[in-house]
């Protein structure tokens, strides 16, 4: 049987889907910021899993019973039907008084350490920060994320930061106040050997 020719607009044969169009690639010489952002654009947030592992690896940010059995399913945060709403602004050293651990992680991504870590301590205070605003987005878009903010205490701030930027960078000065007065546990990144001298 001759296969009948196909014309514009005709929906693709079976088995087979339409190319997406390329993007554009990102030059070489482009600052980091950029090709994370293209990283994120093109994978969403699906690329890493979530880390549950950490609650095994860090006991000392896990309340006694999660310690004895770091394995066991954490349900996803969910509001606690206050229904405050409220911006997303940097906290005040007075919101984070009352927590009884804030970290800080530098270099988030897209939650995929941050939300098991909130999931498994309810008293856990993180501070988020990366410098590619396409991965801040897929955090800020999380269910998890919004119903934290519409509970009565919230539990998690991101925004965009670059923790190798040059000392005295905006973005950073609200973080270095609350440094001075609170205890911030971090997170090491990478970054070029310039930036960690």
């Amino acid at each position: 049987m001759p296969r009948t020719p196909r014309r514009p607009g005709d929906p693709p044969a079976r088995g087979r889907q339409p190319r997406k169009p390329k993007r554009p690639k990102v030059p070489r010489d482009a600052p980091l910021d950029v090709h994370w952002d293209d990283f994120y654009a093109r994978r969403g947030g699906r690329f890493y899993k979530d880390r549950h592992w950490l609650r095994r690896e860090l006991p000392e940010l896990m309340p006694a019973a999660v310690r004895a059995d770091p394995l066991r399913h954490q349900a996803p945060l969910e509001s606690d039907g206050e229904a405050v709403d409220r911006s997303d602004a940097f906290p005040a050293a007075r919101e984070l008084a009352g927590c009884g651990v804030v970290g800080l992680e530098a270099g988030c991504g897209c939650g995929a350490a941050a939300f098991p870590l909130l999931r498994a301590n309810p008293d856990l205070f993180l501070l988020c920060a990366d410098f590619s605003a396409e991965a801040i987005g897929i955090l800020r878009e999380r269910p998890e994320y919004a119903a934290q903010l519409r509970s009565r205490a919230r539990r998690c701030h991101a925004w965009v930061a670059d923790a190798g930027a040059a000392e005295g960078d905006a973005a950073w000065a609200a973080c270095e106040a609350l440094a001075s007065g609170l205890g911030l546990c971090g997170n090491l990144i990478s970054g070029a050997p310039r930036s960690m001298a």
